[in-house]
């Protein structure tokens, strides 16, 4: 191998770690954690919860894009908080069909208050049967520890 292409290789790989950011593939299912501006966007392909004593952070600038008609059932508690030049964006990648919103249904008052700060939410929808024709971006029964 040549210098050339050595040196070539080399700027290859520090130009795509400073422009480019992580993409991370949700399945579905269960999530805690936290949600890093480096593994952005991530695509959700199906419904996903945060589960009961759990928490889900999510940092400022994290783009979730909804893959189809999904949720983000919160039994849990998720904290997401952007900053006014970093939002944290909720959105559908069919913005026709939108995604099922952040739902809070019968969320145990034992979890700490989630907190929704510098969020900008797309194309929530209620259009299906009950429950899930009530709503939009967020949809709250039975819980009311959430700071929006």
């Amino acid at each position: 191998m040549g210098t050339r292409s050595i040196l070539c290789g080399i700027l290859f790989c520090v130009l795509g770690s400073i422009s480019g950011y992580g993409q991370t593939t949700v399945p579905g299912g269960v999530v805690s954690g936290t949600w890093t501006k480096a593994n952005s966007p991530y695509l959700v392909q199906a419904a996903i919860m945060v589960a009961d004593g759990t928490t889900l952070t999510i940092e400022p600038g994290v783009k979730i894009e909804f893959q189809g008609s999904f949720k983000l059932l919160v039994l849990g508690n998720v904290i997401a908080a952007g900053a006014v030049n970093d939002t944290i964006t909720f959105t559908a990648a069919d913005t026709s069909k939108g995604w099922l919103g952040v739902r809070f249904e019968n969320t145990a008052s034992t979890n700490d208050t989630s907190r929704f700060m510098f969020c900008k939410f797309q194309y929530g929808k209620a259009l299906y049967t009950p429950p899930l024709d009530k709503g939009g971006a967020f949809y709250l029964e039975n819980f009311s520890k959430v700071v929006i």
